[in-house]
């Protein structure tokens, strides 16, 4: 399916000036009264509240409150207090602005980010030497999302479609080679050994088929079972959960080998089906009521458990017996865009090129050309990173936001540069931090030390664990983990294929040490690069991610006998013709590499959310149906984004749908604003406006009609 690190979009969002750096001047306001509230405005917001009298609230059905305050705000001078303040320049936060100012003319927002550009885990850096020096210093590797994945409807492959000057890259063509763990090739190409016919729904003849076609029935008995309401109707074929018993963990075991088969199943004492909140199963026991489990395969445990990773792992970010079928088997991106694509972005201008598109449709550049976009709006603010939001659960005080300059020390630290801190205003904020972000700042507020977060995770005030749906939902989300160690070797030892499936057990890892590598060197690639990618995801990325495993010397310990195990013929050849006397490679054959981590990166904490088995349907609904809006507190980003959480697209949507939510509770004339997107919605309420490459609510349409 998608994207290695993918997905995903993450940001922030901020506000008006007190002592504090907006529009790219220093301003001090020397009011008395603004004085004191930077000083506390924890204490401010709290002593304004005990004077009204007036209980807090946590959900958002306080949203016309403003309008008797919004007067007064009107008053301000607008150069230093914001309507909309959006916490992070990702694929939301400038979805946010987008939306704001092409649906509504709002142009007073500004955009807090602490890194260097736009694009939160859209990330491309150059990588690796060409012997013609031909790519200024190296091929340009996305670290983060490199897949425009689910159909030509796709609103980024779209505006793809649309550049003047065609992007560089492919559909992927899913050429794969799978060995067992001697080396030995089983099995290759996608159409060739993995396609399953369906509609002749044979026996399967491999673990590949095997594991496609328990996967698309896991999903039929997810949607069909473990969606359904209490009470619904359900289908005869739900009892068929019945007949599987859980698996569960051993001891502190992580691997497939340690997951043992219990007497408990989903359904109650009468041998029945019933639906309920927490009635959940993980993919791999609703995999196994079709009859693949990797740990008993015919291929065998190894070829199975690598085999699962395509679709299962990577796209997780985290093993399947953790992660919870009932969420998962929701997503819409290879359903709502037509004809499907997986589209592999190779080109210097990046991924990134097509969000900068958008970007400049409502800011201001210095440079807009078919090969670059330079942004320069001064209401997109640069290596400004919050640290800290004073926020209001009834919206009725301004949110203050607390931000430090930041200075780059590698592409995934982003430091407060010294202790001073600038505080702005805002009537609104909208929070794009990743659900990893947030998880790290509800840590910091239960902890006993949280004098030193500004390079943590910001902070809220009020605590985010004050407010039970918030940190209930947290606390059942999790950050998947994914990582690519990019390699480039003196001589290209593997075949002209995409993927290699490679089973390799070490270090407590049963089979998946090493699970999958892909080639960037390909006719489509970067041909003649030599570079290839190691991925790898859930426990063994967060192995990876420690600094110690990132030492050279430890990157040849760990990965070169891998690639001795399943590249033997090809090293062979490749040293021979470079002259060389051995058949293995050492850690002189390879030039460089490098890897990006995400998982200890500040501002991301991971790749992209996931659900754990057994986390509340209903709270997670009951999130979503606050907007998720908690007085002047929106939260944002891919993983709000229900139906395309994890994806590029998903944050984009849920950028709109957060806009479209301030608009219709916030700004006269809105009131019955239609605020529905994808993200909550099938493509049938909505309308794909070929021109823009944007999906929109069909009442769009018939009002311009």
């Amino acid at each position: 399916m998608t994207y290695p690190c993918n997905h995903k979009a993450l940001a922030s969002f901020l506000l008006l000036l007190i002592c504090g750096f907006v529009l790219g001047t220093n301003i001090v306001i020397s009011s008395k009264k603004l004085n004191e509230l930077s000083e506390n405005p924890e204490r401010d917001l709290k002593s304004k509240k005990s004077k009204k009298n007036k209980k807090s609230k946590t959900t958002n059905k306080t949203k016309k409150t403003n309008k008797k305050s919004e007067k007064s705000k009107k008053s301000k001078n607008s150069s230093t207090h914001y309507e909309v303040i959006i916490g992070g320049a990702g694929t939301a936060g400038i979805a946010v602005a987008h939306t704001l100012e092409r649906e509504a003319g709002i142009d007073n927002y500004a955009i807090l980010e602490g890194k260097d550009d736009i694009g939160g885990r859209m990330k491309a850096v150059k990588f690796g030497t060409s012997e013609e020096d031909e790519n200024e210093g190296g091929f340009s590797i996305e670290t983060g999302s490199n897949y425009i994945s689910g159909g030509v409807m796709n609103p980024f492959y779209c505006q793809m479609m649309k550049l003047k000057k065609e992007m560089k890259g492919y559909n992927q063509e899913w050429k794969t080679r799978v060995n067992d763990e001697s080396g030995k090739h089983i099995f290759g190409d996608f159409d060739e050994d993995w396609a399953y016919d369906w509609d002749e729904y044979g026996e399967p003849k491999n673990a590949a088929q095997r594991m496609i076609r328990a996967h698309g029935n896991a999903e039929w008995y997810a949607k069909s079972c473990l969606q359904k309401k209490q009470g619904s109707k359900l289908s005869k074929y739900c009892n068929d959960l019945c007949d599987i018993n859980l698996t569960q963990l051993s001891g502190d075991g992580m691997g497939i080998d340690d997951l043992k088969v219990t007497n408990r199943t989903v359904c109650n004492k009468q041998g029945e089906f019933v639906p309920g909140d927490h009635v959940d199963m993980s993919i791999t026991d609703l995999m196994r009521l079709d009859g693949y489990f990797a740990q008993n395969d015919a291929n065998g445990k190894c070829v199975a458990r690598v085999i699962e990773y395509a679709y299962n792992d990577i796209e997780l970010g985290r093993a399947p017996w953790e992660v919870s079928a009932k969420h998962w088997f929701g997503d819409g991106t290879f359903g709502d865009f037509g004809e499907e694509r997986d589209f592999l972005v190779f080109d210097d201008r990046s991924y990134l090129f097509l969000l900068k598109v958008k970007a400049s449709r409502v800011l201001d550049t210095s440079k807009n050309t078919d090969n670059e976009i330079v942004i320069k709006d001064n209401r997109l603010m640069l290596n400004k990173k919050i640290t800290k939001i004073y926020w209001d659960p009834d919206g009725e005080t301004d949110v203050i936001v607390t931000y430090c300059n930041t200075k780059k020390v590698n592409e995934y630290s982003f430091p407060c540069t010294n202790g001073s801190r600038y505080n702005v205003t805002t009537t609104d904020f909208v929070s794009t931090f990743s659900m990893g972000v947030l998880k790290n700042s509800i840590e910091l507020e239960l902890s006993s030390n949280s004098m030193n977060s500004d390079d943590i995770a910001p902070m809220f005030y009020p605590p985010l664990s004050s407010v039970g749906l918030i940190k209930n939902n947290l606390d059942n989300t999790e950050m998947g983990s994914l990582i690519k160690v990019f390699m480039q070797f003196k001589c290209k030892f593997w075949e002209d294929k995409e993927l290699f499936f490679t089973p390799y057990s070490k270090d407590g890892f049963q089979c998946d040490y090493a699970p999958t590598f892909f080639s960037l060197d390909g006719d489509k690639g970067h041909k003649g690069s030599n570079i290839l990618s190691l991925i790898t995801s859930g426990n063994r990325a967060q192995d990876l991610s420690k600094p110690e495993n990132q030492e050279p010397e430890m990157i040849y310990k760990q990965l070169l006998p891998v690639l001795n195990t399943h590249f033997k013929e090809g090293i062979s050849t490749c040293l021979a013709d470079e002259g060389l006397n051995r058949t293995e490679l050492t850690k002189e054959d390879m030039i460089d590499f490098f890897i990006p981590d995400w998982f200890n990166d500040p501002l991301v904490r991971g790749c992209w959310m996931s659900k754990p088995n057994g986390a509340s349907a209903d709270e997670w609904a009951e999130f979503f149906a606050e907007g998720p809006l908690f007085g002047n507190l929106m939260f944002s980003g891919e993983g709000t984004c229900e139906r395309h959480a994890g994806w590029v697209h998903g944050g984009w949507f849920s950028g709109e749908r957060s806009a479209r939510i301030l608009l219709k509770q916030r700004k006269d004339g809105f009131e019955n604003y239609d605020t529905q997107t994808l993200c909550d919605f099938k493509p049938k309420r909505m309308i794909f406006d070929d021109d823009t490459c944007e999906w929109v609510p069909k009442s769009f349409m018939n009002s311009k009609e």
